[in-house]
């Protein structure tokens, strides 16, 4: 499967909808009101952007459904809200693109943030009923993604506290040892049960994003402590907990990180994602002369990718992965071309070393609000003014549909769309894997 990836929150206008994301933003005051998103809620908007990706090449679409949509109220299903999730899946199904649905992308009904969200041991059955009631409606979804991200909402929502619901420190953290992780972890196993029960031939899996750690210095025993301990936090945790009950590992993967040993617990980070100089539990990222970075200051490191990758199957040999989100804020379309090169040779020499992929997912078919940074950073590969409407497919889409078209990575023509110091790059990577194998 070659495919792209949006989220319901940050393609469809609001409307209606009513969700503890929609009173943050509000609250917040992120969106301008002369901005404003794809629109996917209004038929046509989806399925134009649906339609030239499919002409370039693109196979799958993974799209998300929203809980506060269908379930307005507890119990009160809206039928309108199925009827047009039904309407993208038949639109993508008729042009045989595969559809692939995440029932829960970081955004919870606003009734259930009221009841303490996924602190509350209740959301345990309401994502249960939630999942049914989409089953039933929707037994022809052959992947599905029951939550998306569960480290990175449990990040920046109990310990950063720069997303709903705005908890930090210590405290945070304990609350999602205590709490949240068991809440995720069992709703994921509840509602992969309902789903595969109705939809019989249905994959479940759960989206975990992987952040790549290295120590600064190889030679210090001490600069790996951080890298492992964020590596038990935040990548291997809720990969243990929801595995076994999944059909394939879902895998988000954007960059990954340096870090020098600090004897300190406590971290510091301004953004959901590290950045230069902030600190994890017993680490600092460090960052180098030499680094490619994105629009929010993300390194661009393919063989963190590689490694991630090998990582996860040497923890969970048997599991097929699926890649459900990869992708660069890059709002001129400087680097997007050679990210998506590089991470693909990456995943393919993952591949050759035994890492069974079954599918890619770039993060995004489109620039949409991305959470608490507004619609700042532009990850699409279709470019959208969130001002004017004006839409533009990207020069790194027509590469990316080139691949998915032919199946195949031709470093050779595809350097058209590198630049003269990327093609550098690009070969020095190929090298690196030479001396590797």
């Amino acid at each position: 499967m070659w495919g792209t990836a949006t989220a319901p929150f940050q393609v469809e206008e609001k409307g209606e909808r009513k969700t503890d994301w929609d009173s943050f933003i509000d609250r917040k005051k992120i969106v301008s009101p002369d901005e404003q998103g794809p629109n996917y809620w209004t038929p046509g908007n989806a399925e134009k952007d649906f339609s030239d990706l499919r002409n370039l090449g693109i196979n799958a679409q993974r799209l998300g459904f929203e809980w506060g949509r269908i379930e307005p109220e507890p119990g009160k299903i809206s039928q309108e809200a199925l009827r047009r999730y039904r309407g993208m899946i038949d639109f993508l199904k008729e042009r045989d693109i595969a559809p692939m649905v995440t029932l829960n992308h970081f955004v919870l009904p606003e009734w259930v943030a009221r009841q303490g969200g996924w602190e509350n041991k209740s959301i345990r059955e309401a994502f249960r009923h939630y999942a049914e009631v989409i089953a039933g409606n929707f037994p022809d979804i052959p992947y599905w993604i029951t939550i998306n991200e569960p480290n990175v909402l449990a990040a920046a929502g109990w310990a950063g506290g720069s997303w709903p619901p705005e908890k930090k420190g210590t405290k945070g953290l304990l609350t999602v040892l205590h709490s949240v992780s068991p809440n995720m972890i069992a709703a994921h196993e509840l509602a992969g049960n309902e789903l595969t029960k109705q939809s019989g031939s249905g994959k479940v899996g759960i989206a975990n994003a992987i952040s790549w750690y290295k120590p600064e210095n190889t030679m210090s025993p001490l600069d790996r402590i951080p890298g492992a301990v964020a590596d038990a936090l935040f990548n291997y945790k809720f990969l243990k907990g929801t595995i076994e009950n999944s059909d394939f590992a879902g895998i988000n993967f954007y960059s990954g990180y340096w870090l020098k040993f600090r004897p300190e617990f406590n971290g510091k980070m301004q953004k959901e994602f590290p950045m230069a100089n902030d600190e994890l539990p017993f680490g600092k990222v460090v960052r180098h002369n030499d680094e490619v970075l994105n629009d929010v200051g993300w390194p661009v490191v393919p063989g963190f990718f590689l490694e991630a990758l090998q990582y996860v199957h040497s923890k969970f040999k048997g599991k097929p992965v699926i890649i459900t989100e990869n992708g660069i804020a890059d709002r001129e379309d400087k680097l997007r071309s050679f990210y998506i090169l590089t991470h693909l040779i990456a995943m393919h020499e993952a591949m050759r070393s035994g890492v069974d992929v079954r599918g890619y997912f770039h993060w995004s078919a489109v620039d949409n609000l991305e959470w608490a940074e507004g619609f700042g950073p532009r990850f699409g590969l279709i470019a959208r003014d969130p001002k004017t409407g004006e839409r533009a497919i990207r020069q790194s889409a027509k590469l990316y549909g080139e691949i998915a078209k032919s199946n195949e990575i031709d470093v050779n023509k595809l350097e058209e769309y590198l630049t003269p110091e990327q093609k550098i790059l690009t070969k020095k990577f190929l090298k690196s894997l030479e001396r590797s194998v």
